[in-house]
């Protein structure tokens, strides 16, 4: 942890690329644990393992009260100055603040256990606090990573998980039993655990300023703000079945809406992944007076971002509704109708992202709760007008709606307006509807209007400056912050280039 800072640049590229390579272990572990354990386990006993599973991961999101963002927000900052004895305090004060309260909600669980799935031993629900516990602890363990920069470790969390606990469950004979499923849930969070001690027992060195509770107060206070903010917005995206059965009383409409939701939100974690990435760098880019520099990257990825969305909407437009139907048959036809609305959706959420990266770095994250907070009103007035005559696709519009109005006020609230030149916005969103025009207008059939859109659309970002070859070749070789412009000073991090991120 401790010497000198490196000197090779950091590259967004190689961080992506690497979170890229951990994001498709956890698919496809998740895909294997999908395919294998329900079969093996049969419905009614895997069943009672998903809704515990499933109570425990929120448990475990809810201790972390904003950790992440605590870290991504903070670790940079020390780092920069050289103030390694503060970052220690800050991990450690996290650290035990989360593991109390996850023994807490862990009591909270055996408590409650019994009456959620009756007929197990008091041992298994004891085993089942200890997993809670240790899940719990081993986030804060891998979280510190993402403060440092070191995205590799701070993304391979979840995908071992999953991969360590269906290796366990297939040993212990798991599949056919929960309580010894429940000892292979637990022995999972206590590996990973154990992995998340041994990366970061430097952060744990006696040497590190004095803990002092207000200064705990206050990153708390400032996590627990991100953590509302970004519940008011994933509550937009999670309200919608309920809104329709609420107000319509149709299950089959609920379904419709939810597989094309999911879809859509995949694609709108991937978003907000890239901006939650981005906050370290940009982090100390601005701690270290370089403003500038912060709008003009912010610019470049957020023209990058709207860009590929363009794509995604048109993958939508042109497959979706086929795809749906060879996977699902005539009868999810709907689906696609749901799709073709939510995904229009996707700009805005880059604009919201944007806005809460900003909001961390400029430390007001209760702005975005403003911003998330008007969206989910939004879509509450949306969905009460449109669902009883529309139902599902009435609720797809209702979210879209909420999003760009959360995108409009991120870009007044946030003051958006000179990062939007630099990603050459105005001509950007120019760009987008003659292109999306000619998708939908065009009287051919959608697979000939589809290609000529994306070539209308190329064209476009080049004819109009939107986009130029310099650009291009910058992204092809990494966008890239040279440490050499900062302060230097003894560092936490290690590097963060592609090898040491593997």
């Amino acid at each position: 942890m401790e010497g000198s800072q490196s000197r090779r640049p950091v590259s967004m590229l190689a961080a992506v690329r690497v979170v890229g390579i951990w994001k498709c272990g956890e698919y496809a572990a998740l895909a294997a644990f999908v395919i294998i354990v329900p079969r093996m386990m049969g419905p009614a006993l895997y069943g009672r393992l998903a809704a515990l599973v499933s109570l425990m991961t929120l448990l475990v999101s809810t201790s972390g009260l904003g950790t992440g963002a605590i870290f991504g927000r903070f670790l940079p900052e020390y780092s920069a100055t050289g103030d390694q004895l503060k970052a220690r305090a800050l991990f450690i004060q996290l650290f035990w603040t989360r593991a109390v309260l996850a023994l807490f909600l862990s009591i909270g669980l055996m408590v409650f256990l019994p009456r959620l799935i009756p007929g197990l031993s008091s041992l298994s629900f004891a085993i089942a606090g200890l997993a809670l516990l240790a899940g719990a602890t081993a986030a804060t363990c891998f979280q510190v990573f993402y403060g440092s920069k070191q995205f590799g470790k701070w993304s391979s969390q979840e995908p071992l998980t999953r991969a360590t606990l269906l290796v366990l469950l297939l040993l212990l004979g798991g599949a056919h039993s929960l309580d010894r499923a429940i000892i292979a849930v637990a022995l999972t969070n206590l590996v990973i655990l154990g992995l998340g001690l041994f990366w970061s027992q430097d952060f744990f060195k006696t040497e590190r300023a004095p803990i002092r509770w207000d200064t705990v107060w206050a990153h708390l206070r400032f996590g627990v703000t991100v953590f509302a903010g970004n519940l008011l917005l994933m509550t937009v995206w999670r309200l919608g079945e309920t809104a329709i059965v609420m107000l319509s009383g149709s299950s089959s409409e609920a379904a419709f809406f939810n597989i094309a939701n999911a879809a859509v939100m995949s694609a709108n974690s991937l978003i907000i992944l890239v901006f939650v990435m981005l906050i370290p760098v940009f982090t100390t880019l601005y701690v270290s007076g370089k403003q500038a520099a912060v709008e003009e990257s912010m610019g470049r990825v957020l023209k990058l971002v709207t860009i590929a969305a363009f794509f995604a909407i048109l993958a939508a437009y042109v497959a979706g509704p086929l795809v749906i139907e060879r996977l699902l048959g005539q009868r999810f036809a709907a689906v696609g109708a749901n799709l073709r609305v939510l995904v229009l959706g996707l700009p805005a959420t880059a604009l919201i992202a944007l806005g809460a990266a900003r909001g961390v770095i400029l430390q007001c994250p209760g702005k975005t709760m403003i911003t998330n907070g008007s969206a989910l009103c939004t879509f509450i007035v949306a969905a009460f007008l449109l669902l009883p005559r529309m139902v599902s696709v009435g609720a797809s519009i209702a979210v879209t709606l909420a999003m760009f109005t959360g995108a409009a006020l991120a870009c007044y609230i946030f003051e958006l307006a000179p990062v939007m030149r630099i990603a050459r916005f105005g001509r950007l969103v120019l760009v987008y509807a003659i292109s999306f025009a000619v998708l939908t207008l065009l009287p051919a059939p959608i697979l000939i209007s589809g290609i000529f859109s994306a070539a209308l659309f190329v064209g476009l970002l080049f004819g109009t400056g939107v986009l130029q070859i310099a650009e291009v070749r910058a992204f092809v070789h990494g966008l890239k912050v040279q440490p050499e412009n900062l302060p230097q000073s003894k560092s936490m991090e290690a590097p963060a280039d592609e090898a040491s991120l593997l």
